[in-house]
């Protein structure tokens, strides 16, 4: 299983980055589209045949994981699954600075012609699944409170449309997150529930950029628990020197244009971003990333 990482927010010579996410599983799983139609642009610097994709996963509704989908699909004149939340409708919402800012899907509802809602768990593949109406599960993760849902009124953003994919190998669960706005240990508690198999590895945003080093701590010691093989905490996942510490060389950080193989992870890992990456920027030290304000 391989998983190239199309566009994040980190800083990068190499390639387009922005506030958003995209990762190409295998040659044929579309998992988010970024801010906008830049993956794509990362994509042909790659020589990476995009017509190859059958399958589009939009984890949830916010603009920088479904920003690019309508190019994408004009461009290449896609006409396959793309699945989503059955909340995947709501008018999202973040309270900024005293105002309700519209932090939704970027585009008009009937330019996408081939939806297919996910409710709790769908298997679309031999041994891919999606998952989620996720809830709090616990008395140590929190959702954020600034999200909001505009339904007659403002009320608070449960996230209820937020997907995830596992993909099922002879080792365990992979598991693929956009950005567990419901909590990554929510989440993972629940797959482990639903599915009774364990979590070989975790990648994507982690939503704990903008929380503290101490919150930080209480989720990586619960992620510790797990015995991960591998943890990649990319897009909204912030911390990258404390995960870096805590989980030595079982984190891969990743930028955009990055390859993952997952069946080489237990090899040295040599890309330019563990090894090169840290004579470059240093182990104590978080990486820059694109915009202030990472959703």
């Amino acid at each position: 299983m391989k998983i190239r990482c199309l566009i994040e927010n980190k800083e990068t010579p190499f390639f387009i980055y922005e506030h958003g996410l995209s990762l190409l599983i295998n040659e044929n799983i579309l998992f988010d589209t970024g801010s906008t139609p830049n993956f794509i642009k990362n994509a042909k610097k790659l020589n990476i045949d995009l017509s190859k994709i059958d399958t589009v996963i939009l984890s949830h509704a916010h603009f920088d994981h479904t920003g690019g989908i309508i190019d994408f699909i004009k461009d290449y004149d896609f006409k396959g699954n793309i699945y989503v939340g059955e909340h995947f409708l709501d008018n999202k919402y973040s309270f900024e600075d005293d105002n309700y800012v519209y932090k939704g899907i970027p585009f008009k509802l009937d330019e996408l012609k081939t939806l297919k809602y996910v409710k709790n768990d769908l298997k679309i593949d031999k041994n891919i699944v999606l998952h989620n109406n996720f809830t709090e599960n616990n008395m140590f993760e929190r959702i954020n409170s600034k999200f909001f849902i505009l339904d007659k009124s403002y009320v608070k953003d449960l996230f209820l449309e937020e997907t995830v994919m596992t993909v099922d190998t002879d080792k365990g669960l992979i598991l693929v997150v956009g950005c567990s706005h419901v909590g990554i240990c929510n989440i993972v508690d629940e797959v482990i529930r639903r599915t009774n198999k364990k979590i070989r590895g975790i990648i994507g945003g982690l939503h704990l950029s903008k929380e503290s080093v101490e919150y930080a701590k209480k989720i990586i010691e619960k992620l510790k628990k797990y015995d991960l093989e591998f943890i990649c905490p990319i897009h909204c996942s912030g911390h990258e020197k404390l995960f870096r510490q805590e989980f030595k060389n079982k984190c891969k950080i990743l930028e955009s244009g990055d390859l993952f193989d997952i069946d080489e992870v237990k090899k040295e890992y040599k890309t330019r971003n563990n090894k090169a990456l840290d004579e470059a920027y240093g182990e104590q030290t978080d990486r820059n990333y694109k915009d202030g304000d990472r959703n």
